[in-house]
């Protein structure tokens, strides 16, 4: 279980980062700053290594800088919807403690009660995270197609690029909101059926 949690955290950092250091390695290319044909040359178990590390690097990078983008701007119909829509289908669960706690708490009550439950909700969030971690790496995409359809000499293709990544920055943005409302909706759903963690948290209640 140790080694499948590493795989999909592993893929949560490294997939965006990859992405961010394609756009640097063709932005150091234009600018005629970054000689690919002898990185190229290197020997291919070193550049494999080394591309791994500096995309998974790349990849922390970009999600701290989401984590700071989500707490400047608060994005709407998040978590509180998700809430709202799982009370919605399960109205008797509105007075329960669980409800209302922190999510990230819960998740580590459902890894101590069903550690397969939790890492089915881990899954669903490494997805929702990587999917939403590629938004950045293809917004600088498009940027990068619309300089090219204005002062390159391929506009046809800088113009098809830059439809196909507009579409995907959409799409990566829905995908990864969905996920991650998903990830959420299934933490209650657990909760729910988990009678252990009301208690736990009935007691802290009672406690405070």
């Amino acid at each position: 279980m140790t080694f499948a949690v590493g795989i999909f955290d592993l893929f949560l950092y490294a997939v965006p980062g990859a992405c961010q250091l394609a756009f640097l390695v063709y932005l150091g290319a234009r600018l005629h700053a970054l000689d690919v044909a002898r990185l190229t040359s290197l020997p291919a178990v070193l550049l494999v290594v080394v591309v791994v590390v500096v995309s998974y690097v790349l990849g922390h990078l970009t999600s701290a800088l989401w984590a700071v983008v989500s707490r400047v701007l608060p994005l709407r119909g998040g978590r509180e919807a998700a809430r709202q829509s799982f009370l919605a289908r399960n109205p008797q669960a509105r007075e329960r403690a669980y409800v209302h706690a922190d999510t990230a708490l819960l998740r580590l009550g459902v890894a101590v009660q069903d550690k397969e439950a939790a890492a089915q909700i881990d899954r669903v969030m490494s997805q929702g995270l990587m999917v939403r971690n590629l938004t950045l790496p293809l917004a600088f995409g498009f940027v990068a197609a619309v300089v090219e359809l204005i002062a390159g000499g391929h506009r046809i293709l800088a113009a098809c690029c830059a439809v196909l990544l507009a579409a995907s920055v959409a799409g990566a943005y829905r995908e990864g909101r969905k996920l991650l409302r998903w990830a959420d909706l299934r933490t209650w759903e657990t909760c729910f059926w988990l009678p252990d963690i009301e208690t736990a948290l009935a007691a802290e209640d009672d406690a405070g």
